[in-house]
C-alpha cells in the first residue's frame, strides 16, 4: 500500500490492493487526478473509485477525502449505481433506509451520494462516485460533468488494462524463453515475521507450495514441463539440512527477506544432487510473508568442477605437507616462495616460515653446483635425479637427490622453479660401503690367485721330482713292482691336471687371462688335440673321430684357449663314455646377425646327462653322482672354465643329452678380424 498526494488536495488518497495484487502505478495517479479533479469541480469532499474483478464483484479501489480507512466491503449505494447503468443521485441518504446502512456511506458520514457507472466496450466496469456530509443536489450540467469524468476514468481504466497486458505480455514471454529457472513459492497459511528465525524457516517449509515456474526450472529438475513440476514439495527439492543450505535460508530471512547469487544444495527427481543460484525475493503483507519469487541458475557443473579443484588442492596440499620429499618451488632469482614441512625439517628448521627468507644459495655447500644446475634448467626446462650436497641450518651437510621442472608464462619464460629433494645420505653411505666392500673383495680376490699361482708352482716342483722318480721306478724296478711305479706316476698326472685346471679357473676369475689372438687352422689343431687321446681310445675300444671341411678353416682367435676348450670337452665325454664313439665335429656357418662363425660339436654315447643336474652342468666343482661311466671322477671344473674360456673368446657354448644315451656340446666361436669381426 503506498500513498498519492494532488497538489492543492487537503484530502488524501489512499489506492486498495484488489485480491492481493498491488495497482498499477499510472492507473493509481491518473485515478487519483481525477478524483481530485471531480471533488473540485463538483464541490464534493470525497470521491471514490469501485472497479469490478473478474468475477464481477465491485472493489474498494481509491478513495479520495477520507480521514481513516475506507472499508473494502459490499456496498450497496455502488450496486445501485451499477443496476441504473448511469448516473444515480441521492439527495439526502437518510431517506433511504437500505443506503443509510451501507458501511461505506456511515464510515464517510455521507448524508448525499451521486455515482456514474464507468463502463468499457458496452459492459459495467466500475462506479465513480460523489460523497458529502450534508442533504444536496447535482443539476443536470453537474450530472453530465460526473457522467464525463466516469468516462474518463474508463478511458484510464482501458488504457491501463492495455500497458498491464504489454507487460504481462512481455513477461510471459521472458518467463516462457528465459534459460533461467523463474518460480514462485505461496505460503498458505502465510508465515508471520515476528516470529524468531528459525520458527519462520521451519513454518515457510511447512507451507511452502510452488504456485508458479517456468519449463527452464522444470528440466533443471528432470523434467519435461512445469506442469509435472506443479505442487512440488520444496522440503524434497531443497533439503533444509543438506549441506550448506540451512544458512542460506537462514541469510534470506536475516537479510530482510532478500537473497542474491545464495547457492543451495538441491535434488532432481532421480535423486541426483544439483547445485543452484538464487536470486529471491519475499512479498511481505501485514506482517506475514505471503510468498517469495525467484531465479536459479543451474551452476552444478561449476560447482563439481569446484569441489574437484578443492577436493584436489585439499589433496595435494596433504601430499606435500606428510611426505617425506621436500617439495619446492622458488625463482629462477633464487628467492624460495613455497615449501613444505619436510623441506624445512631435512635442512634443520622448525618452522618454513623460518627458512623463507633468503637466497637458495645458503643451502647449496658448493655454490658453482647451483649455478650449474640453474644453466641446464634454463637451457632444458628441468632436470631429474641431480646429486647435491647441501647444508642444513646447524652447518652439518647431507646428500639430496633433486628433480626440477618450471612454469612458463603466455610468452614462453620461466617465471617458477618447482622441484622436490629426497635425503640420499643414508644411500651414498651404503654406495660408499660398497665400494670399498667391492674394493676389499678384489683385493682378496688377487691375494687368492696370487696364492693359489704360488702354492701351485710350490706343489708342481716336487710333483715333478715324483713322477720322474717314478717313471725310473717303472723302467728299473723288478716286473712285479712296475704296476705300482706307473700308478704313481699316473696319479701325479692326475694332480697336475688339477692343479692346471685350479689356476686356469684362478686366472678367469681374477680377469688376468688376456687372450693372444693369431692366425691358424683349426682343424689341424682339432687334429693335435684328439692324437693326445688316441692311445687311451684304443685302450677302451672307443672310436675318437673327427670330421671338418676339406679346405683349412682358419680363424684368428687364442690357438691355447681354442686348445684347451677341445682338450676339456674331448677329456669330459672320454671320461663319461664306456662304449661307442666319440665324434668331434668342425664346420664354417652363419650366424643370424650374419657373422661367420667356428661351430665346434663333439658328440658322445655315454651316460648323459639327468634334466635335473643339467642347470648345475657348468658349475664349479660339481659332477653327477650317479654317472654310469666307470672313470667318472675329476674335480669338476673342466666344463667350468671351458664356458669361461668361450665367453672369454666372445661365443656361446650349449649342451643337448638324455640319460644313457649321451650328450653333445656344441661351441660357436666368432672366426676372428679377417671374417668380419
Amino acid at each position: 500500500m503506498y500513498q498519492y498526494s494532488a497538489k492543492g488536495a487537503a484530502a488524501s488518497l489512499r489506492t486498495l490492493s484488489v485480491d492481493g495484487a498491488a495497482p498499477t502505478a499510472s492507473l493509481d495517479e491518473a485515478l487519483g487526478r481525477l478524483l481530485d479533479l471531480a471533488c473540485h469541480l463538483l464541490d464534493a469532499p470525497m470521491a471514490l473509485v469501485w472497479i469490478l474483478d473478474v468475477a464481477q464483484t465491485p472493489r474498494l479501489h481509491a478513495a479520495q477525502g477520507f480521514t481513516g480507512e475506507a472499508p473494502t466491503c459490499p456496498s450497496a449505494f455502488c450496486e445501485a449505481v451499477l443496476k441504473t447503468g448511469t448516473v444515480l443521485v441521492i439527495d439526502d441518504v437518510q431517506a433511504r433506509p437500505a443506503l443509510a446502512r451501507d458501511p461505506v456511506l456511515v464510515a464517510a458520514g455521507a448524508r448525499f451520494g451521486a455515482g456514474a457507472l464507468i463502463a468499457l466496450e458496452g459492459r459495467p466496469a466500475g462506479v465513480l462516485a460523489l460523497l458529502d456530509t450534508r442533504p444536496r443536489t447535482l443539476s443536470p450540467s453537474q450530472q453530465q460533468t460526473l457522467l464525463r469524468l466516469a468516462r474518463i476514468a474508463a478511458d484510464e481504466q482501458s488504457l491501463s488494462r492495455q500497458a498491464a497486458a504489454e507487460h504481462e505480455s512481455r513477461y510471459r514471454a521472458y518467463f516462457e524463453q528465459s534459460a533461467e529457472g523463474i518460480w514462485s513459492y505461496a505460503f498458505v497459511p502465510p508465515v508471520p515475521t515476528s516470529l524468531p528465525i528459525n520458527e519462520q524457516i521451519q513454518r515457510a517449509y511447512e507451507s511452502a507450495r510452488l504456485t508458479e515456474c517456468n519449463d527452464a526450472m522444470a528440466r533443471m529438475y528432470g523434467f519435461e514441463s512445469a506442469a509435472d513440476l506443479a505442487a512440488d514439495d520444496l522440503a524434497r527439492r531443497v533439503p533444509p539440512y543438506a549441506e550448506g543450505n540451512f544458512e542460506a535460508v537462514k541469510a534470506f530471512f536475516e537479510a530482510g527477506y532478500r537473497a542474491t547469487e545464495v547457492e543451495t544444495l538441491e535434488y532432481d527427481r532421480y535423486g541426483n544432487a544439483r547445485c543452484f543460484s538464487n536470486n529471491v525475493v519475499g512479498i511481505i503483507e501485514d506482517g506475514h510473508m505471503v510468498c517469495v519469487w525467484g531465479s536459479q541458475t543451474d551452476i552444478t557443473e561449476r560447482w563439481w568442477a569446484e569441489d574437484a579443484l578443492r577436493k584436489s588442492e585439499q589433496l595435494l596440499s596433504s601430499i606435500n605437507q606428510n611426505i617425506s620429499e621436500a617439495i619446492y618451488r622458488s625463482t629462477p632469482s633464487g628467492d624460495l616462495l613455497y615449501a613444505n614441512d619436510a623441506m624445512a625439517w631435512m635442512f634443520g628448521y622448525d618452522t618454513v616460515d623460518e627458512m623463507m627468507d633468503g637466497h637458495v644459495i645458503r643451502f647449496y655447500r658448493d655454490p658453482k653446483r647451483r649455478d650449474e644446475l640453474t644453466a641446464r634448467t634454463e637451457k632444458e626446462h628441468g632436470f631429474k635425479h641431480e646429486e647435491v650436497e647441501f647444508v642444513r641450518k646447524d652447518g652439518s651437510t647431507f646428500w639430496g637427490l633433486i628433480s626440477c621442472n618450471v612454469t612458463l608464462n603466455d610468452d614462453g619464460a620461466i617465471v617458477t622453479y618447482d622441484g622436490a629433494i629426497s635425503d640420499i645420505t643414508q644411500r651414498k653411505r651404503y654406495e660408499q660401503s660398497l665400494i670399498k666392500a667391492k674394493e676389499q673383495a678384489l683385493e682378496l680376490a688377487r691375494l687368492k690367485s696370487a696364492f693359489v699361482a704360488d702354492m701351485s708352482h710350490e706343489i708342481r716342483t716336487p710333483l715333478t721330482s715324483i713322477m720322474g722318480f717314478a717313471h725310473i721306478l717303472a723302467e728299473e724296478a723288478p716286473k712285479k713292482h712296475r704296476e705300482l711305479a706307473q700308478l704313481i706316476r699316473q696319479s701325479g698326472k692326475s694332480l697336475v691336471q688339477t692343479l692346471k685346471s685350479v689356476l686356469d679357473l684362478t686366472r678367469l676369475e681374477g680377469h688376468t687371462f688376456e687372450p693372444n689372438a693369431e692366425r691358424f687352422d683349426a682343424t689341424e689343431l682339432a687334429r693335435q688335440v684328439l692324437d693326445l687321446f688316441r692311445l687311451q681310445a684304443q685302450q677302451r675300444n672307443l672310436d675318437l673321430t673327427l670330421t671338418a671341411p676339406d679346405e683349412p678353416l682358419t680363424v684368428w682367435l687364442d690357438a691355447g684357449a681354442l686348445s684347451r676348450i677341445l682338450t676339456n670337452l674331448v677329456s669330459n665325454a672320454m671320461k663319461f663314455t664306456s662304449e661307442g664313439q666319440v665324434a668331434v665335429i668342425l664346420e664354417a656357418v652363419t650366424s643370424e646377425e650374419g657373422g661367420e662363425m667356428l661351430e665346434i660339436r663333439v658328440e658322445d654315447t655315454g651316460a648323459g646327462i639327468s634334466e635335473d643336474f643339467m642347470p648345475s652342468v657348468f658349475s664349479e666343482f660339481r659332477q653327477e653322482t650317479d654317472s654310469l661311466a666307470p672313470d667318472a671322477n675329476g674335480s669338476g671344473l673342466g666344463l667350468a672354465i671351458t664356458k669361461r674360456l668361450v665367453a672369454l673368446l666372445g661365443g656361446t657354448i650349449a649342451v643337448e643329452s638324455e640319460k644313457g644315451r649321451g650328450s653333445v656340446f656344441t661351441v660357436r666361436l666368432p672366426r676372428g678380424e679377417d671374417f668380419g669381426f
